[in-house]
């Protein structure tokens, strides 16, 4: 993944907590300028999708929880 889709998601995640405690902005400085972790998935097919197949590719990801 390329540098600014990590800047894109460490700035989302900035934004989304407010950066309001001294863990959350060592969070933050953390995960500035590094490459993400790969991932495989499957889709709706159950086909596998690897993060990688998306590389030098903007890629959204949405996390969606219920409970």
């Amino acid at each position: 993944m390329g540098r600014s889709l990590t800047a894109s998601l460490a700035l989302a995640v900035l934004f989304a907590t407010g950066c309001n405690s001294p863990s959350e902005r060592h969070f933050i400085s953390s995960v500035t300028n590094k490459p993400a972790r790969g991932f495989a998935l499957k889709d709706l097919t159950g086909r596998l999708v690897k993060s990688d197949d998306f590389r030098g590719k903007p890629m959204l990801l949405a996390f969606w929880a219920y409970g």
